[in-house]
């Protein structure tokens, strides 16, 4: 029982040790070439996170995301971040029959930071600004409505590369969305129906670049 116990600590120990070599060769790759660029191509799912105008109003269907990421230093670097989902009048009352579809596009801008957690799999923090628009498309007699929500964004993406090289991966991961847009007045029992707008993307795709 004793050499089963010494060989199970010592199995442990190397496996340890493999993981943090693996861990320090990619942590001192990334010291020696801090600048990194990474661009990506996702589907999306939208989804509204309260009882609220948008989760009413929309039928929301899959749209695609764009992402560019460039190292700094290590594992933090800047991204840019641009998303678009097509929408539809899934509630007649709030628009009539005046705006059949809505366009929603999101352009984002963030801070992130990188940490490998296993071989070829890698997580990501991220924080930042978007400026996002619901454009509601109406008829030539009505012209087009635009509704305006910007705000703070963070998210967790997550990388498993196909590779040791660590150049082509797949990426999923999630953005919440919280608007601090300017208030509508409407009645007061209405306000967070209108105003209270919390949403997430959800995203899965292919990343290129390291």
């Amino acid at each position: 029982m004793k050499k089963f116990t010494i060989s199970i600590f010592i199995l442990l120990s190397s496996f340890g040790y493999s993981q943090s070599i693996e861990k320090d060769s990619l942590t001192q790759s990334r010291i020696d070439n801090p600048l990194a660029v990474q661009v990506g191509l996702q589907g999306s799912i939208f989804t509204s996170l309260d009882d609220n105008f948008i989760s009413q109003a929309y039928s929301q269907d899959i749209g695609f995301n764009l992402v560019a990421r460039f190292g700094i230093k290590e594992f933090i670097g800047i991204g840019l971040n641009y998303n678009r989902h097509e929408f539809k009048i899934d509630d007649s009352r709030f628009f009539g029959s005046n705006f059949p579809t809505s366009r929603f596009h999101s352009f984002m801008i963030f801070a992130y930071y990188q940490q490998p957690i296993y071989k070829n799999l890698t997580a990501e923090l991220k924080f930042g600004l978007f400026d996002s628009t619901i454009k509601n498309r109406g008829t030539l007699k009505t012209g087009n409505l635009k509704y305006n929500l910007s705000g703070v964004i963070t998210g967790l993406n997550m990388v498993c590369y196909l590779s040791d090289k660590k150049v082509i991966g797949i990426s999923f991961g999630a953005n919440v969305h919280f608007s601090l847009s300017e208030t509508i007045e409407t009645a007061p029992a209405e306000q967070n129906f209108i105003n209270k707008n919390i949403f997430s993307t959800l995203n899965l795709g292919i990343v290129i670049g390291n």
